[in-house]
């Protein structure tokens, strides 16, 4: 009997040693985000309470004071096709170092990720840091700078 269940032990041990040296498969990658078109209402509509990316040119800036009661100002990115608005609180300026995000993004083509919401029939997403938020290209506050006609004929531009 002790020899019969020591060949069977035997022959089990390499099953055992073989499933011990398996490696456990990596998790997953994470879906990609859905790039949302700020000017497609239905793009927005079926991406509500998702996390997404909204990609588009600064159209207009609002940078609300609150009326004067400190911790209220609100800064208001809105992207072209009027349907699409970033909101940063002034509780979170401090965060963009290089100034308020009203005058950091204007004129910019930029890219927002975070959750897609409504609020009062407007789409936006909250920022409150910013790593949510990448230029892709445009002119800032301080490129606004006119060439000289020596510029605008070169070449290398």
């Amino acid at each position: 009997m002790k020899t019969l269940l020591l060949a069977a032990l035997c022959a089990l041990l390499p099953l055992s040693l073989q499933a011990q040296e398996t490696k456990p498969e990596a998790p997953a990658a994470a879906p990609a985000l859905a790039v949302v078109d700020p000017a497609n209402v239905d793009d927005l509509r079926a991406h509500e309470g998702q996390d997404v990316i909204v990609r588009g040119k600064v159209q207009k800036t609002k940078d609300y004071d609150g009326k004067g009661v400190p911790g209220k100002g609100i800064n208001f990115i809105n992207l072209e096709g009027g349907h699409f608005t970033m909101v940063v609180f002034e509780s979170d300026y401090a965060k963009f170092t290089t100034g308020k995000p009203a005058s950091i993004y204007k004129g910019k083509t930029i890219e927002i990720t975070g959750t897609l919401e409504t609020r009062n029939g407007q789409w936006q997403i909250k920022v409150n840091k910013p790593e949510m938020v990448k230029v892709i290209e445009g002119k800032g506050k301080d490129d606004d700078k006119k060439k000289t006609d020596k510029d605008k004929s070169d070449p290398k531009d």
